[in-house]
C-alpha cells in the first residue's frame, strides 16, 4: 500500500492527511474522539486489500493538525472535511465515521449533500446538543461496569489531569483513552495513536457540541438513492440511546451486530466486514456479486 502525507489549509485550520493507494480517493475516514487521532490501521488494510483508495486525517487541533481560529463547532468540522475533498481533487466522496467521527461525517454530509457518494457510520455518537451530557452519562455507566474500582478511580484522576493545559493535559488525555480502550476491548495492547491525543481538542469540542441544537444532524437531506448506513453493537457504549438514534434518523438505515461492543472490528470481525463490504457495494465501490 502506497501512503503519502500532505497538509491542507482549511478555513481556520491546517490539516494533516494520510492518503492510501493510487488514483482518485474514494473514501474519507473520520476518526473518533474527540481529541484521539485513530489511525484506522485495520480499516485501511482492508481498503488496500479491496484496492479502494482512501484517506484519513487528524482533526483540527489533534496531533499534526492545527486549529488556527479557535473554532470547534460542527460548521468548522464540516468545512475541514470539504477542504480535504477539494484538495483531493474529487467532486464526491464516501465519508466514513466511527464514534465521534460519525458526527463529523454527518455534519459534512448535511452541509454538502450534493458532494456525497455515501455515508457509512460505525457506532456513531448517538446524540448531540442538549442530549450530549445524557450520552456521556451512558458511556460512563458502561465504563463503570467494565472496570474495577481502582481502574475507575484511575480514569477519574487522569480525566482531572486532562484539564491541565499543555503537554500534561495531552498526556493525561492519552492515558484516559488508553484505559477506555482497554475497557472496550479487553486488550492490553495500546495503539500508537493514543500517545498523540489532544486534551484541548477533546474539551473544546465537547463544550461546543453541548451548545448545538439537539436536532442539528437529523434528516441529512441526501439526494434520493444516496446510501446512508449505520451499525452499532448490541453491547455498545450508547445503550438505550441507540434506539433513539434509529427513531430520529429514519433516513439512515441502521443495523445492530450481536455480541458486539463499540469497537466493532475487534468484537465481531466477520459481521463487521460483511456490513462494511455491503455498504461499500451500495456506494458503488465494489462490483455487484458475492462479497470478497
Amino acid at each position: 500500500m502506497v501512503t503519502r502525507t500532505t497538509f491542507v489549509e482549511s478555513r481556520g485550520a491546517r490539516l494533516a492527511i494520510d492518503i492510501d493507494g493510487d488514483g482518485p480517493t474514494r473514501v474519507l475516514l473520520c476518526h473518533g474522539g474527540p481529541g484521539g487521532p485513530d489511525d484506522f490501521a485495520e480499516l485501511r488494510a482492508l481498503m488496500a486489500e479491496l484496492a479502494i483508495p482512501c484517506a484519513r486525517f487528524d482533526q483540527r487541533g489533534v496531533y499534526r493538525s492545527v486549529n488556527l481560529d479557535g473554532k470547534w463547532d460542527l460548521e468548522a468540522y464540516a468545512s475541514d472535511v470539504d477542504a480535504i475533498r477539494e484538495a483531493l481533487g474529487v467532486d464526491r466522496l464516501v465519508v466514513f465515521g466511527h464514534s465521534w467521527g460519525g458526527v463529523v461525517a454527518r455534519a459534512w454530509a448535511k452541509a454538502h449533500p450534493d458532494r456525497v457518494t455515501g455515508v457509512l457510520l460505525a457506532s456513531p455518537s448517538a446524540a448531540v446538543g442538549s442530549a450530549w451530557p445524557e450520552m456521556e452519562a451512558e458511556v460512563m455507566r458502561y465504563l463503570r461496569s467494565r472496570v474495577t474500582l481502582g481502574q475507575w478511580l484511575a480514569i477519574g484522576l487522569w480525566s482531572l489531569l486532562a484539564m491541565v493545559p499543555g503537554a500534561i493535559g495531552d498526556h493525561a488525555m492519552g492515558q484516559v483513552y488508553r484505559r477506555v480502550l482497554r475497557a472496550y476491548t479487553g486488550s492490553t495492547q495500546v495503539p500508537e495513536w493514543v500517545r498523540h491525543s489532544s486534551a484541548r481538542a477533546a474539551h473544546h469540542s465537547r463544550v461546543s457540541l453541548r451548545r448545538q441544537p439537539a436536532d442539528v444532524l437529523r434528516n441529512l437531506g441526501l439526494p434520493p438513492g444516496t446510501p446512508a448506513r449505520a451499525v452499532f453493537g448490541d453491547r455498545d457504549i450508547y445503550g438505550p440511546l441507540i434506539g433513539r438514534f434509529i427513531e430520529e434518523n429514519p433516513d439512515i438505515a441502521t443495523s445492530v451486530l450481536p455480541n458486539c461492543g463499540h469497537v466493532l472490528w475487534h468484537d465481531a470481525p466477520d459481521g463487521w466486514r460483511a456490513w462494511l463490504l455491503d455498504g461499500l457495494r451500495a456506494c458503488g465501490l465494489l462490483v455487484p456479486g458475492p462479497l470478497p
